[in-house]
């Protein structure tokens, strides 16, 4: 049996552009750190039994992140290999090899364990793991040479007993699948191929979202996924992956460890009717009571409502009174069904003269100049500047 620490998509260095606190920004770029340490405390603790460790692709967002976080990244994979675990790592997309800059090109000579630098899967490593013995392969996706214009189907093994390991950072596609749209630095691997190619694990990258993979038709091929959120998009999984691979043909057993993280999440929250500002941060404060403490929260509004809401207040205010950290307010919420705003088009006032011509742009009377193709693209942007104009005028007003 051999116990594998699965890493993917770590993306260290990745600043959080999306906190717009600077404050709040530093201090989760900090907590994110967490999921490097909790890595390789996860690898150092006997009770998880770890043979080895993979990495499958984009360690870090950039490939040339700061000096000073690779040096940390070094030291914290030396300790690895420094108590017997087997580490394997692949460059990905991020922090790609092309470059000549490239981190795994500046550290290739100190970086700890194996480091894959070839542009064609090749096998890479057998390494005797206890009683087992274990077969390494990979590639290091490079610009211009790896081939990316159809899915790739050659997945080499050797003829010789022991485990197989597939270490790949790239998106598995349905068998057969024609027409693939070749993406910015995307690696595509036939599933049907990859399936027959007999790995016993297939530890896969770029994918952010942990499992198996659909389009490979085994239980074999796994995305680790992110594990640290980077955005209301991009929430992350919270937790580390551990396949157990058990005798040549067995499929893999996969565990997971948590990681404490401040969780990235969004609630949803629906409001309808006469909603005072008091009224929506009395009715958003308690549902998001139940958030985890240091919480990124994101809450999209939705709903009719009869005045605009001043979704940077509202914010600021739910981040002081719920165990969130920071709250960012997305308003869905339509005005342009509600009596109140007929009535203030019918005001003698800038705030009437304003919503009239939005009005008129929802109904399309008023020349658009092409920006919007349709009725419902018209209605869509009208509501859009109707709440942010009727915000913006009443904190002018106060």
């Amino acid at each position: 049996m051999i116990r594998l620490l699965h890493l993917a998509d770590l993306h260290l260095g990745w600043p959080p552009r999306f906190i717009a606190d600077p404050t709040v920004a530093q201090s989760y770029a900090e907590a994110r750190w967490g999921v490097f340490d909790a890595a390789v405390a996860a690898a150092l603790d006997p009770t998880n039994r770890i043979d080895a460790v993979v990495i499958a692709g984009d360690l870090f967002d950039d490939h040339r992140p700061a000096s000073a976080l690779v040096e940390r990244v070094i030291a914290g994979l030396a300790r690895v290999c420094a108590h017997g675990i087997a580490l394997l790592t692949v460059p990905g997309n991020h922090d790609e090899i092309t470059y000549g800059d490239s981190v795994y090109r500046t550290y290739a000579a100190r970086w700890p364990g194996i480091l894959v630098n070839s542009p064609a899967l090749n096998h890479v490593a057998s390494l005797r793991l206890g009683p087992e013995a274990v077969h390494f392969y990979g590639l290091a996706y490079t610009g211009g040479i790896t081939e990316v214009q159809r899915p790739l189907a050659s997945f080499p093994r050797l003829d010789q007993p022991g485990v197989h390991i597939a270490v790949i950072h790239g998106t598995v596609t349905g068998s057969g699948q024609t027409g693939w749209v070749v993406q910015e630095r995307s690696l595509p691997l036939d599933g049907a191929a990859l399936a027959a190619a007999g790995y016993d694990y297939i530890a896969l990258g770029h994918i952010h979202r942990p499992g198996v993979a659909p389009a490979a038709g085994n239980q074999r091929a796994v995305y680790a996924g992110l594990v640290a959120g980077r955005g209301f998009d991009d929430p992350g999984c919270g937790k580390l992956t551990v396949a157990s691979i058990g005798a040549p043909g067995q499929l893999p057993q996969l565990s997971y460890l948590p990681v404490d993280l401040p969780a990235v999440t969004r609630q949803p929250a629906r409001l309808d009717g006469a909603v005072s500002q008091p009224d929506a941060i009395t009715q958003l404060t308690s549902q998001l009571n139940s958030v985890p403490a240091g919480a990124l929260v994101e809450v999209e509004l939705s709903g009719v409502i009869s005045q605009a809401l001043d979704t940077e207040a509202l914010a600021a205010a739910l981040t002081a009174v719920t165990p969130a950290a920071y709250v960012v307010v997305r308003d869905r919420t339509s005005l342009l069904a509600a009596d109140q705003v007929r009535r203030w088009a019918e005001e003698t006032t800038l705030r009437g003269f304003f919503v009239r011509r939005l009005l008129e742009a929802a109904d399309g009377s008023v020349q658009d100049d092409g920006c919007a193709a349709d009725a419902a693209d018209r209605q869509q942007l009208a509501e859009r500047a109707l709440r942010y104009g009727l915000a913006a005028l009443e904190r002018g007003r106060r």
